[in-house]
């Protein structure tokens, strides 16, 4: 293991076949030491990771560390470049219910609008990745970082509900309608199982499949004022407008 003049050590080793691995550490000591947990690694008749040449256990822990937040982004950016912009909004969306309800418990995290905001209009837009959001937003997505589970986590059926009932209520802890659950149910689903294809999960199964549950939204008892006052704005629309028929698309915005 040779040591550079200024004292920091380079660690070089080889696995079986010509591919060589080599790391620098800021200290000889520590050179030393991580060579001392390979050699151990060897004497078990540890297999090694022929990417990375890390042992497999290591690659296993590596793996199971990662947080929901973490992969929740991969996921998003994954899903990107090959969706309209309304889908990855709905993405977007979708994740930004989801991921609030999956920290530790006792963290102490920001107010849940603001929470949905930096996610929607930050975390998950990759459009921004280049600029500084507002420091609220900043401040909400590193308490995002340092307080959400491990992906590893949702293998538990209680965590893996808490999920489930943030997608089934609005932010003011009302039902979400039926339709909305059932749409970002389907993307946990997508993002678990991405996490399976990456081996984040302990037992590599989609923890989706082994849960009874359903979305049951009660129906509000203003439903049909409401729905009769959306179809009276249309008709106001339609007489004012003249030659057209059709209302214009509402402006898309993050479910509440």
């Amino acid at each position: 293991m040779p040591e550079s003049g200024d004292g920091r050590g380079l660690l070089r080793y080889g696995l079986v076949g010509k591919r060589k691995y080599s790391k620098s550490y800021a200290l000889k000591a520590q050179a030393d030491g991580r060579r001392s947990e390979l050699m151990a690694a060897v004497r078990k008749d540890e297999q090694f990771d022929t990417e990375t040449g890390l042992p497999v256990s290591e690659m296993r822990a590596m793996k199971l560390s990662v947080t929901w937040y973490q992969h929740s982004r991969t996921f998003a950016d994954s899903k990107w470049d090959a969706l309209p912009a309304k889908s990855r909004r709905n993405v977007d969306d979708a994740l930004a219910t989801i991921t609030p309800a999956l920290v530790k418990e006792g963290a102490g995290m920001p107010e849940q609008r603001l929470l949905r905001r930096a996610l929607y209009g930050w975390a998950y837009n990759k459009s921004r990745r280049d600029q500084q959001p507002p420091e609220d937003c900043a401040k909400a997505l590193e308490g995002m970082e340092k307080h959400s589970l491990p992906v590893a986590e949702l293998a538990d059926t209680e965590v893996l509900r808490k999920a489930l009932d943030a997608l089934a209520r609005k932010l003011d802890g009302k039902p979400a309608a039926g339709r909305t659950a059932k749409r970002k149910r389907a993307c946990l689903s997508d993002a678990l199982g991405l996490a399976v294809e990456k081996k984040l999960l302990p037992n590599g199964i989609n923890p989706l499949k082994t849960i009874r549950w359903a979305a049951t939204p009660a129906r509000s008892a203003n439903s049909s004022l409401e729905y009769g006052t959306r179809a009276s704005a249309v008709s106001i629309w339609r007489r004012s407008s003249g030659a057209c028929t059709t209302p214009p698309p509402a402006r898309p915005r993050p479910s509440t």
